[in-house]
């Protein structure tokens, strides 16, 4: 039963950590405490960057999701001030998966698309207007999560095409 008791601080400890205030930007991240509990403590090698990103997005958070087997990071922007983590409006998550899947899902309607030539799922939620968009670059598993007042499929598509590893 012990093991119970580390599961509910660890969750309560990523959900304390998603809670992030606004961040400068001119400052650099630094992980918060909770990202050590998981498989990544800071930003690893490979981490792939978003070179369509519209403009006035900021990196608000950026920590270790710590399910997955072999390691997840998740990033958020937002156009400015802390991200609402009720809601996928206003913000985009990144995923990434370090050789495996991106382990993340979205809403009852399920449709294939393609990503740079290459096979994709978009979940959408109508009744949020949650669209999750998950793919592979490489082996890694790759997942955005975006809101459609802020982004509609096709830009939600374009936006992951311009997924790159530096």
């Amino acid at each position: 039963m012990r093991w119970r008791g580390a599961i509910r601080l660890a969750a309560a400890l990523m959900l304390v950590g998603s809670c992030a205030s606004s961040r400068n930007p001119s400052r650099p991240i630094d992980p918060s405490p909770d990202a050590t509990i998981g498989h990544i403590a800071s930003r690893p090698p490979g981490s792939v960057e978003l070179t369509t990103l519209p403009s006035g997005w900021i990196l608000q958070l950026e920590r270790d999701v710590a399910e997955g087997p072999t390691g997840r990071w998740l990033r958020t922007w937002t156009r400015g001030g802390a991200p609402d983590v009720q809601t996928s409006n206003g913000k985009i998550d990144l995923y990434q998966a370090f050789g495996g899947p991106a382990g993340v899902t979205g809403g009852d309607e399920i449709r294939s698309v393609l990503v740079n030539g290459r096979g994709a799922t978009l979940y959408r939620s109508p009744p949020d207007g949650e669209l999750v968009l998950v793919w592979r670059l490489g082996t890694d598993g790759l997942a955005l999560v975006v809101n459609e007042t802020d982004f509609s499929i096709a830009e939600t598509i374009k936006l992951a095409e311009g997924a790159r590893v530096p």
